[in-house]
């Protein structure tokens, strides 16, 4: 199991996630959610015995209905992303966090207070985002 199977995985346990999670597809309707690769892998610090901590930034888009008009349809959409956001931070507390092949994960970080917000006016949905960071120790090999 690669990495980002490791984090769907563990992305499917949030209880609302739905029941599939796209990658690296962003699958323009409601309720879909996609987990997305952002940058590669990255050494942060090379250690003598050959291992090394590491980071892997990702993605997470949640599409949902909005609003132009004053219904709390987009407040609650905006909600449930900061409810993802926030049942992340407290895996990371209870350190139920994703398995890494050959690692061990050391905290994930969601580095987003605010999500990024796009609108597809013509078929009237909004990509909420966040953005989270895994450190992981990668072993020597």
């Amino acid at each position: 199991m690669n990495k980002y199977d490791s984090i769907a995985t563990w992305l499917l346990t949030y209880p609302n996630i739905g029941e599939w999670l796209y990658f690296n597809v962003s699958n323009v309707e409601v309720d879909n959610v996609s987990l997305n690769s952002v940058s590669g892998e990255r050494t942060l610090v090379k250690f003598n015995d050959g291992s090394a901590e590491c980071e892997l930034t990702f993605a997470v888009s949640m599409f949902k209905s909005y609003d132009t008009g004053t219904s709390d349809i987009n407040l609650n959409a905006l909600h449930e992303c900061e409810n993802l956001a926030d049942w992340c931070e407290e895996q990371n507390a209870i350190r139920n966090l994703p398995t890494f092949t050959g690692s061990t994960v050391n905290e994930i970080k969601i580095l987003d207070s605010v999500p990024d917000v796009a609108v597809d006016n013509e078929q009237g949905i909004a990509k909420y985002m966040i953005q989270g960071k895994i450190n992981f120790l990668k072993n020597r090999r």
